[in-house]
Order: structure tokens, then C-alpha cells, then sequence
């Protein structure tokens, strides 16, 4: 939340008062305001599962490759790239090094930590970043879109 909004959230009545908000204003929100929406409930589900969920469903830190240029995503495709980090069921050609977690909320976690090790400089500009999603999901939709209404190249791969 922070990264996009400036606010922390630290309770559901939190989360819940702040979406009432948005929500309220909907209406008259510009396109470039729906990633931050969108990323800001990927947060909320994530701050979530960190207390509720077992380990294996929690983002993965450190996936990033070492040297990376550019950031590189690879959503539940069949064929994942060396150079990509990986979200989706980690499969054996899956390097464990490169795959962030299962689900595409941990993108609200991947993207500050590629802003602190210096890949992007603002989690809201995405100039740069390529993205492949290999399976349709309604929730990898929202993702695709709220990704490439920030600047990310964004290509379907559906299987």
C-alpha cells in the first residue's frame, strides 16, 4: 500500500475502510489509477495470507535475477524463460531461484523489492518490464491489464 498510495494498512478495518474510500470514488478515477488499486488489494490479499496461510503459498523473496537489466515475468506459462521470474505452481522446469510464489498478488511484494535493488525506480512506471501470462485466469486478466496500463509490455500465451 504503501508504494502506491503512501498509506499503511495494518488491520482488515483498515483495508476495509480504505477500499470503501476508493470505491466511493470509482466513478471519477483516471485509467492510470486502476494498477494502483489493483496492486494496492494484491497487498492487502498478501498481508493476509502472511498470517493465515502455510509458507508454501507466501511470495518468495530474492527472485530477481542477479544482473538483471529488466525485470521479466513469466505467469503460469508452460515455458518458463531462464531469465524470467516465474509466478504459478512451481513445475519442475521452474528454477526454485526464480520463482516468486503461486499466485499473482505477490506481484505487490516482487515490485518494491525490484525498486529496492534498483531494477525499476517507481513500482507505478513500468517502462521496460515484459510480461508473458501462459494461462487465463480472470484474476490474470485484471493482472495483464493493471500491468500494461503501467507501462509493462504485456503478451498472452494462452494454453
Amino acid at each position: 500500500m504503501k508504494s502506491w498510495y503512501g498509506e499503511v494498512l495494518e488491520t482488515v478495518d483498515d483495508a476495509e475502510s480504505f477500499f470503501e474510500r476508493e470505491f466511493r470514488r470509482m466513478h471519477k478515477v483516471e485509467l492510470e489509477e486502476v494498477p494502483k488499486v489493483v496492486f494496492c488489494a494484491f497487498d492487502v490479499i498478501e498481508g493476509v495470507k502472511h498470517e493465515f496461510e502455510p509458507e508454501k503459498y507466501l511470495y518468495k523473496p530474492g527472485a530477481i535475477p542477479a544482473g538483471a537489466q529488466a525485470l521479466t515475468l513469466d505467469i503460469m506459462t508452460d515455458d518458463h524463460r531462464e531469465d524470467a521470474v516465474y509466478i504459478g505452481e512451481p513445475g519442475p522446469e521452474v528454477s526454485r531461484d526464480r520463482w516468486a510464489g503461486r499466485v499473482v498478488s505477490v506481484l505487490a511484494r516482487l515490485l518494491p523489492e525490484c525498486v529496492e535493488v534498483g531494477l525499476l525506480e517507481d513500482v507505478r512506471e513500468l517502462e521496460g518490464v515484459r510480461v508473458r501470462i501462459g494461462k487465463f485466469t480472470l484474476l490474470n486478466y485484471v493482472t495483464g491489464a493493471a500491468l500494461a496500463l503501467s507501462g509493462a509490455e504485456v503478451k498472452l500465451k494462452i494454453q
